[in-house]
């Protein structure tokens, strides 16, 4: 790293010349998305639930629609930003729906807790 050893790379010393190699490094690093502005897509339900069934419901009902994209960080319309991998991408037409088997697994879950 321009002759800056590990431990100096730390200090506030040279903070902006890291943070010039990393910016250089990032715009470098092209990773392209199959989603563009505009899709529509669901949410993986279970990204973070390592004790999920597989009887659980994996995708939302709801349908969002993708309004920004960066690599592979995309951003909805409800202001959150998922993996490109946690989301799927659906037809245009796509609209949202319940389903009463995990609406009531919800309810359950919350009262039970």
């Amino acid at each position: 790293m321009d002759g800056i050893s590990p431990n100096d790379a730390t200090t506030k010393k040279h903070y902006e010349h890291i943070l010039d190699i990393n910016i250089d490094k990032n715009t470098k690093n092209k990773i392209a998305s199959d989603l563009e502005v505009g899709d529509k897509v669901r949410k993986n339900l279970l990204y973070n639930d390592k004790y999920a069934k597989r009887t659980d419901q994996k995708w939302s009902g709801k349908v969002f629609k993708v309004v920004n994209v960066v690599g592979r960080s995309i951003t909805l319309d409800d202001n959150s930003i998922m993996e490109r991998e946690n989301l799927l991408k659906v037809s245009s037409k796509s609209e949202d729906y319940e389903d009463p088997v995990a609406e009531n697994k919800r309810i359950n879950k919350e009262i039970n807790g």
